[in-house]
């Protein structure tokens, strides 16, 4: 029997609780609830405590990061994970019913499963479907975690992409699983989908894909004013160093790594 550790990274921001309700709400709905074990371990920044309205919120551990950063309290809460299986949920994202179902299930044959998201705004508006897997859209083995390591804090924005990096370059296999509309054809992949051909471009001897039955993506990742996508996009600091951290993936392994 399996047993999954759901780690959940959470800044200090305004909306920090009802975002954490809303992320707890949506792990409380899977299918696979009751199935197996489960623990629920949310990292929180350093010097803080749970917001008030969740300190006694049943079956959920509340970890102290070494630092105030979202690596930091990814890592801390990481680090007192138990399960064979971690998934990641950010904060301010959201699962479908049946993704841990879907994902724990394919985890059997490949040490990463990652799958594709829809982007929201604060009203829960459709902007986009992404194909790129950001950290609340992966499912892996802690013996993969433990033999990458853990997640370069050198990085503010593009830890995710590092750590990708990382299990490329160990030659773990992976599966990424992507919506039924999705195409599976080379020539089409590349016209219609062409981040997620350059994903199958990247791993070629590693990944593996995979499709489900809906016609979206299971993750829904919110965009809104405190989100760092939006501030790269927003405001100069995020900006520059977002470029800076790019041009230092580049510098590593010849790309971005996705």
């Amino acid at each position: 029997m399996p047993s999954l550790s759901i780690v959940i990274p959470s800044r200090t921001q305004p909306r920090q609780a009802a975002f954490l309700q809303a992320a707890l709400k949506s792990v409380r709905a899977q299918t696979v609830v009751g199935k197996f074990p489960m623990e629920i371990i949310v990292g929180i920044d350093l010097g803080e405590r749970a917001p008030a309205e969740l300190v006694d919120e049943p079956g959920v551990r509340f970890v102290e990061g070494y630092a105030k950063s979202q690596v930091a309290a990814l890592n801390a809460a990481m680090r007192e994970s138990t399960g064979a299986f971690v998934a990641i949920l950010e904060d301010d994202d959201r699962w479908c019913p049946n993704y841990l179902e879907l994902m724990v299930d394919l985890a059997t044959h490949a040490s990463l499963v990652t799958t594709n998201e829809i982007e929201v705004d604060e009203s829960g508006a459709l902007l986009f479907v992404s194909d790129c897997a950001t950290p609340s859209a992966w499912l892996f083995r802690r013996a993969l975690w433990e033999q990458v390591g853990e997640f370069d804090d050198a990085y503010r924005y593009h830890f995710d992409c590092d750590w990708l990096g990382r299990v490329r370059e160990h030659g773990a296999a992976r599966i990424h699983v992507v919506d039924a509309n999705a195409p599976f054809e080379p020539e089409e992949m590349a016209r219609d989908r062409p981040f997620l051909a350059n994903i199958v471009r990247q791993n070629a001897s590693t990944i593996g894909l995979a499709k489900h039955e809906l016609k979206h993506p299971l993750v829904v990742r919110m965009r809104h004013a405190n989100a760092g996508m939006e501030q790269i996009a927003t405001q100069a600091g995020p900006a520059a160093q977002s470029q800076a951290e790019l041009q230092r993936l580049v510098a590593r392994y010849g790309e971005v790594p996705r």
